[in-house]
């Protein structure tokens, strides 16, 4: 906290709520770089790391679609690493993971009583995804992860201010796809099941 009372520049938000530095982040993204060339690797090894999408039998191709490559490419990533093969046509797939939609909004939550000024923006994000069999039937129909963040602006450092809304951004994008992703495990658990029971 600065003796103006507002917090630093140059820091994002944990999920928790905590500052995180500029330097925690951009170690972060070298981490995940570096897990996107190494998880096909590990996977084929019959080792899958925490939080890799494990198919069931018969469930091998797996189509992702995403208005971004920033979500498209970790959900492919743990899906990969629990043993699935990406596959760029969608009738080529046994099950298509279908990102439908994504929104980013702000609200201002307080101003400044003595200068007029924006003081505290609420952020607030929301991802729309689906599950789809080959044949197009749902395993998982629409349904939407919302999660939401706020933090105070400091008026004196707006390009600062731009960078951390834009880091907060990027932390709920990957919490949200983290949800997904334990979402899409348990409805392939249960599609393994069920495939199970047929005779």
């Amino acid at each position: 906290m600065t003796p103006s009372g507002h917090e630093p520049p140059g820091q994002g938000r944990g999920a928790g709520g905590d500052r995180v530095p500029l330097r925690t982040v951009v170690a972060a993204r070298t981490v995940v770089a570096a897990l996107a060339v190494v998880a096909p690797l590990i996977g084929a090894c019959g080792f899958h790391p925490r939080g890799a999408v494990e198919l069931p039998p018969g469930v091998s191709k797996v189509y992702v679609q995403a208005p971004s490559a920033l979500l498209a490419e970790p959900i492919a990533m743990y899906l990969e690493a629990g043993g699935a093969r990406k596959v760029e046509n969608r009738a080529d797939a046994d099950v298509a993971v279908l990102v439908t939609g994504e929104r980013q909004d702000r609200r201002l939550l307080a101003v400044d009583p003595r200068t007029g000024k924006a003081r505290e923006y609420e952020l607030s994000y929301a991802l729309t995804y689906q599950l789809a069999r080959k044949d197009g039937s749902a395993v998982l129909p629409p349904q939407t992860v919302s999660l939401v963040r706020d933090y105070t602006f400091d008026p004196t450092a707006v390009i600062a201010m731009g960078e951390e809304e834009a880091l907060i951004y990027a932390e709920m994008r990957r919490d949200a796809v983290q949800q997904v992703l334990r979402r899409l495990r348990f409805a392939l658990r249960g599609e393994g099941a069920a495939g199970a029971g047929q005779p």
